[in-house]
C-alpha cells in the first residue's frame, strides 16, 4: 500500500471540501462586484416582478436587479427598443414576452461578456482587490 499516495489524495479531497465550503458560506459579493440589471417591461409591475424573481433565482451569479435606470446600470432588460445614448456602456436586451429559451441564453451570454470585460478593465474587484 502506497501511503504517500493516500496522503496526497486525502489532502486534495480536504482542500476541495474546504473550497466548496467557502463558496457555500461566503456571499457572491465576496468574489465579484455585481452586474446591475434594470428590468422594465411594458406589461406592468407584476410582470416586472415575475422576471425579477426569475433572475434573482440565480443568486450565485451576483446580479442586482432594479426597476430604475441609473448611470451605473449595466443591462436594460425590456420588451421595446430604446434610442438613448446617455450610457454608451449599457447593454440593451429586448426580450419577447414571455421570454424564450434563446432570450435567456442571450442574457446569460451578455452577463458572461460583461464579467469578462470588467475583469479585463480591473473593475471586477473582491473587497477592494483588483
Amino acid at each position: 500500500m502506497n501511503y504517500s499516495g493516500l496522503i496526497k489524495a486525502n489532502n486534495i479531497f480536504l482542500f476541495n471540501h474546504y473550497i466548496f465550503l467557502l463558496i457555500d458560506i461566503l456571499p457572491p459579493s465576496f468574489f465579484a462586484t455585481p452586474i446591475k440589471v434594470c428590468v422594465d417591461f411594458s406589461l406592468g409591475e407584476n410582470y416586472n416582478k415575475f422576471i425579477t424573481r426569475n433572475i434573482q433565482s440565480f443568486d450565485f451569479i451576483n446580479i442586482e436587479v432594479t426597476n430604475r435606470l441609473t448611470s451605473d446600470t449595466d443591462i436594460l432588460l425590456c420588451d421595446y427598443t430604446i434610442n438613448d445614448s446617455r450610457n454608451e456602456e449599457m447593454q440593451v436586451i429586448v426580450w419577447n414576452a414571455p421570454p424564450t429559451t434563446s432570450d435567456w441564453a442571450n442574457f446569460g451570454d451578455c452577463i458572461s461578456t460583461l464579467r469578462s470585460e470588467k475583469k479585463q478593465e480591473g473593475k471586477f474587484e473582491a473587497y477592494g482587490v483588483s
